[in-house]
């Protein structure tokens, strides 16, 4: 130990060192010296202490030095021992210079002293140096103690009293309210917390600051009288009396007060000040002054100006003195207003409710000009004292000149000021207006899109477009009636809303004769130019009864007309059979294989049935063998009975011979009751119904069932856009139902399965038996394995239909049959394989087969105008290492998949197997890795930036290997998420982060919010989330506390399965986030359909604002909108002072980031956490 302090000071010569150690001898509390080596590791060593530290612990140096030894993650003081450590450690992590702490020594068995601790870190080669110089300040915390009980006595005191207590803290600048009333505040920055919060009235700020600046200054009584935002949200007058409290050396430390309501007596003197302003100015300012004692309805006119008419002369009566205003005086419009407000009931009611004064503006008559102006009249009322009536001045003033600006002002505020129309919020407003008061009555909203207005713009200049919005806007006001409302939305985009209409006829025929008023040749200095309009057509209250879903319904159906052709309508709800709605989503599903099929049939049929308005929807299915029908999934009506078959009998067969008759020359069947033969009525007319739709479930030239829509009772004429629609979606049916047939009959015989039905290439088992045996007998090297799809096969069968997309294989199996020698196969969709012998080199391959796709693609675009088809391939020359087809059938795939543009060819590489074989690697380390505990939880806090707490954290995983490796997310998440195990590590982490939050619950620590990232696989495993979330209920604790983060692009790119699901886990009570937002492509118009609480704002978007103004207010306006919209808004990525005021400064409440904490040890996250609370109390 001698030596060890030689080393300590070894450039001082001998009397140095005397003087060194009689100056630490002088240090009361006490001095040590510790190494640390590094901030992870647990080892740390003695390098001196004093002996009036070792006096303080009762101990010598050696016994200390050797306990430090043996605990390293403890100082030998007592219970504070662990967190004194986990403090010097995280110092050294952040490498601070200089610490500062107070802590609870034990000196001997029983007896404790508080200490304030300062030290000083300095770093050394391998090791950190840290001295600590220790202080006894056990008296300061027994006066603080005999403080609190004096506090206890006097608020025991004042709680008696009607007025509050405060207690503000001079140095930390810290207001405690509610001390006598038991409703307990803290305010930190004060008084600039009060003003920014607007607890303190505006006019009162400066007042306030002027309060606070004497209490520092130390004046020994400050008094002020302020007006305060009470509980209610209203202001109310309150007297501040405060004394100042100072320490020993005469500094102002804290002020105590008392705050007393004195509204009352500000009321009373507010009215007296008043009464003799008005009384001053009032022969000023007005044109006439009444005198009224409402009680006894009697008045008495005081002062009426010059040319000013004067009514009510013959009579002392006030009620008969406004009978005559109004009659003589006041324009016909406002005749009801007025009445209603100077009607005796309505004044006592006002003045017993505490309203004492009453406004309102009218129209009057003046004689000087002939002609109606605008008047304010004022009524202040009051209690006579003597004989308790109830009484009130009246004076009425000219405020015409001032109420014409005011309304002129308000109609440029409320209208375009380039059309004179309403403008988008005002028309939004009465739009809303007319919905909530007229719900019993039918309206039209119209949304019209000028075609080719850019165009215009471009061509002529912004003056001819100008003008021309002009002459749109004008054709709108000639064509609907003066009460419907017309507005411009902004750009081209205008709105109609007809008020009250009778059918939906005369709406559509009316938006016609506009779009042909708006059919424009405009001609300028040689130049010519065509514009037309776009129209969307929604009715209230079919299609919505609100501004928002009509607008949106409406937008829908303009867009649609534009896309198909423009200048046309589009009624909302009337779809063609090009466009994607809910039916052709459904389909697509079904044709993918996304949803399983009974679901998916009981889905389509709900869709058909509530879009098509009819009674019955069924789906039958052809059984060959028997040549019979069966009924496999029906829906019905609210109120409309299940059709039941009627037993077999001679007029069964009857029916499906008529049925295959019909479809042979026909895409679909139209029965009515009235007109079928009387032999197959009962099964065609399903016993009776007016009206039946059959559709053939086919494919190819055979029918595998059909699809039928029945109206009961309405005798029905269908379109052929319905028709087509319907027809379109049957297709999609009979394609399904021959995979399930195709399924069954390889299930039962799998002779039967040896070819595709569609593409008639050799089915998928019987090409791994053969490319097996190929395997089997060697010479592997001369094969390459090709795997194809068609990048958006989706889309195309979107656009296109069906029968295109099977167009598209057919192509494709087509290609490959030109290999020769090649063994092809589709697996499933658009999936295909060829296994092809080839001495060619792979890149030569390459190149051959990117010839081949795009002849393919050519020839299909020639075919099919307007389509445009994606391939891409991946190819795998076998090895003859191989033993297995299938190993080779997923290096394929590999390929395939490894190629991110929409077109070409990859070859199997080394990088792309060193990078599979690394994923194959962790997936087999990484149960291992679970069960060693190696998968460790880290805790990034989230801050409050008005506070500077911590509220909350993000659980982040971290991998230790046992070798001594970390691993970050980076470098292992990827690799997880391909081998398919990320939703095993989402669970390890969900489980510990409840772990976490039931531990802290127990043992009575206070909760923060834990958000844990998710895939969108682990939020379908509903079964076992609804286990965290009860093991959360019966440990007491909300399971709001834990939330579930998806990405926005998982959200974009599983829309209809994340949206369910995370639905369904906001119903097991889970809190539930956005993470990443700002990085995808979130319509805004989605935002308010979004199932979750919490949106986390990606660092790009805080990037953005730093660049431009307008990144900046497009941060500040997504801050705003979200907010308002209630979700709780957090800014990720923060990582300066800079970045953290900016947010603050535009309304961000919650942010993370390294600025703040970088990702932290659970234990060192709970140090941080609890000692907030520490340092409150």
């Amino acid at each position: 130990m001698q030596q060890e302090k030689e080393t300590l000071l070894p450039q001082l010569p001998l009397p140095a060192d005397h003087l060194l150690q009689d100056i630490l001898g002088c240090a009361d509390g006490g001095v040590c010296c510790i190494a640390f080596y590094g901030p992870e590791q647990a080892k740390a060593r003695l390098l001196y202490a004093s002996e009036a530290l070792c006096r303080m612990f009762g101990k010598t140096e050696e016994e200390i030095a050797a306990s430090i030894a043996a605990q390293p993650d403890c100082l030998p003081i007592g219970e504070d021992g662990g967190m004194a450590v986990a403090m010097v450690r995280r110092a050294i992590r952040e490498k601070r210079p200089r610490l500062e702490m107070e802590l609870r020594i034990e000196t001997a068995p029983g007896k404790t002293q508080w200490v304030r601790c300062k030290g000083t870190l300095r770093e050394t080669a391998d090791e950190w140096i840290v001295t600590i110089l220790q202080q006894d300040i056990t008296p300061y915390r027994e006066l603080a103690g005999r403080l609190r009980r004096q506090e206890e006595q006097l608020m025991l005191a004042v709680s008696r009293i009607s007025a509050d207590v405060w207690e503000y803290d001079i140095q930390k600048k810290m207001l405690s309210t509610g001390l006598s009333t038991g409703v307990h505040r803290i305010l930190y920055d004060v008084p600039e917390s009060q003003i920014q919060n607007a607890d303190i009235h505006p006019d009162d700020k400066e007042a306030a600051r002027a309060m606070y600046r004497e209490m520092t200054s130390g004046a020994s009584q400050v008094d002020y009288t302020l007006r305060m935002k009470t509980s209610t949200g209203i202001y109310s007058w309150r007297k501040c009396s405060f004394s100042v409290i100072f320490d020993q050396s005469y500094q102002p430390v804290r002020a105590v007060g008392i705050i007393t309501d004195i509204s009352d007596e500000m009321e009373t003197r507010r009215r007296y000040q008043q009464e003799r302003q008005y009384r001053a100015a009032l022969s000023l300012r007005t044109v006439t002054t009444v005198d009224i004692d409402i009680t006894a309805d009697t008045f008495v006119r005081q002062f009426v100006a010059p040319g000013s008419h004067v009514v009510g002369t013959e009579t002392e009566r006030f009620t008969e003195f406004v009978a005559a205003l109004c009659e003589q005086c006041v324009h016909p419009e406002d005749r009801g207003r007025v009445q209603q407000v100077l009607d005796l009931g309505h004044l006592q009611m006002a003045l017993q409710s505490g309203e004492r004064e009453i406004e309102l503006d009218y129209r009057s008559y003046n004689l000087s000009t002939q002609s109606y102006g605008w008047m304010k009249m004022t009524i202040h009322l009051f209690r006579d004292q003597d004989n308790g009536h109830i009484c009130g001045v009246l004076y009425v003033r000219d405020i015409d000149k001032k109420k014409k600006e005011e309304l002129l002002i308000r109609e440029r505020a409320d209208h375009d000021p380039l059309t004179g129309l309403l403008n988008r919020s005002s028309f939004a407003a009465l739009v809303e207006n007319v919905l909530q008061n007229r719900k019993d009555k039918r309206h039209a909203f119209l949304m019209l899109d000028i075609d080719n207005f850019k165009q215009i713009n471009d061509t002529f200049g912004h003056a001819t477009g100008d003008e021309l919005l002009g002459t749109v806007a004008q054709k709108l006001q000639a064509t609907f009636r003066e009460q419907d409302l017309i507005g411009r939305m902004g750009g081209d985009e205008f709105a109609v809303f007809l008020v009250d209409i009778n059918d939906r006829d005369t709406v559509v025929n009316r938006a016609r004769r506009l779009g042909e008023e708006l059919d424009i040749q405009v001609e300028e200095g040689g130049y010519t130019a065509h514009i037309s309009c776009s129209i969307g057509i929604t009715f209230a209250p079919e299609h919505g009864d609100t501004v928002r879903t009509l607008y949106a319904n409406a937008d829908q159906a303009q867009y649609r007309a534009k896309r198909n052709g423009k200048n046309r309508c589009a009624i909302f709800g009337q779809e063609s059979t090009s466009e994607v709605d809910g039916l052709a989503a459904i389909a697509t599903m079904l044709y993918e294989k996304a949803i399983e099929p009974r679901k998916a049939w009981s889905r389509l049929l709900h869709l058909i049935g509530t879009r098509m308005d009819v009674d019955r929807v069924l789906l039958y299915q052809l059984d060959t063998a028997r040549s019979d029908v069966s009924i496999q999934q029906q829906w019905t009506a609210p109120g409309v009975a299940e059709y039941r078959e009627p037993p077999v009998g001679p007029a069964r067969p009857q029916a499906i011979e008529y049925w295959h008759k019909s479809f042979e020359n026909n895409q679909s069947l139209v029965v009515f009751r009235r007109e079928v033969p009387s032999a197959v009525a009962a099964f065609l007319t399903q016993d009776g119904a007016e009206t039946v739709l059959y559709f053939p479930l086919r494919r190819g030239r055979r029918d595998y069932g059909m699809l039928v829509l029945t109206n009961i009772e309405k005798h029905r004429l269908w379109t052929e856009r319905e028709k087509k629609l319907l027809l379109a979606v049957a297709q999609v049916l009979g394609s399904q139902m021959a995979e399930q047939e195709h399924q069954k009959r390889r299930n039962m015989n799998p002779s039967c399965a040896v070819r595709d039905p569609l593409t008639q290439l050799i089915s998928y088992d019987a090409f791994k038996v053969q490319a097996q045996a190929l395997l089997s007998k060697g010479a592997t090297e001369a094969y390459v394995l090709v795997c194809t799809d068609v990048c958006n096969m989706k889309q195309l069968n979107e656009h296109y239909g069906y029968t295109a997309g099977d167009h598209v294989l057919l192509a494709l199996a087509a290609l490959y049959r030109q290999m020769p020698d090649a063994l092809v196969t589709r697996t499933f969709g658009d999936h295909f394989y060829a296994l092809y012998p080839t001495e060619q080199s792979l890149p030569m391959l390459q190149q051959k087969l990117e010839e081949w796709q795009q002849e393919v693609c050519t020839e299909l675009q020639a075919e099919i105008p307007g389509m445009q088809v994606s391939l891409r391939s991946g190819i795998y020359r076998l090895r003859s290492t191989d033993r297995d087809i299938s190993f080779a059938l997923s290096r394929a795939n590999a390929a395939r998949k490894e190629k991110t543009q929409s077109m070409g060819c990859q070859i199997y590489n080394d990088q792309l197997e060193a990078k599979l074989r690394q994923a194959e690697e962790i997936a087999h380390k990484l149960p291992k890795a679970l069960a060693k505990g190696e998968i460790c939880t880290y805790l990034q806090p989230v801050i409050n930036l008005r506070t500077g707490r911590i509220v909350g954290a993000e659980a982040l995983v971290r991998w230790h290997s046992e070798e001594g490796q970390v691993f970050l997310p980076g470098q292992f998440l990827p690799l997880l998420e391909r081998a398919g195990l990320i939703a095993e590590l989402d669970l390890h982490m969900l489980e510990r982060a409840t772990d976490w939050l039931i531990e802290r619950s127990r043992a009575g620590k206070l909760l923060c919010p834990i958000s844990v990232n998710t895939s969108a696989s682990t939020a379908l495993l509903q079964t076992k989330l609804g286990e965290l979330a009860k093991r959360l209920l019966h440990a007491k604790i909300d399971p709001s506390t834990l939330i579930l983060e998806l990405t926005e692009h998982t959200f974009s790119n599983h829309r209809e399965r994340v949206y369910g699901a995370v639905e369904q886990l906001q119903k097991h009570g889970f809190g539930t986030a956005m993470d990443d937002f700002g990085t995808g492509c979130t319509a805004i118009s989605l935002l308010a359909e979004l199932p979750v609480d919490w949106i986390k704002l990606d660092r790009s978007m805080l990037l953005a604002s730093q660049k431009s103004k307008r990144g900046l207010d497009f941060l500040c306006r997504m801050i705003e909108l979200l907010k308002s919209m209630e979700y709780t808004v957090v800014c990720e990525g923060v990582e300066t002072a800079e970045e953290a005021e900016m947010l603050r400064h535009i309304g961000c409440d919650l942010a993370q980031g390294y600025f703040f904490d970088s990702p932290m040890p659970v234990s060192d996250f709970e140090v941080c956490f609890d000692a907030q609370f520490t340092k409150a109390q």
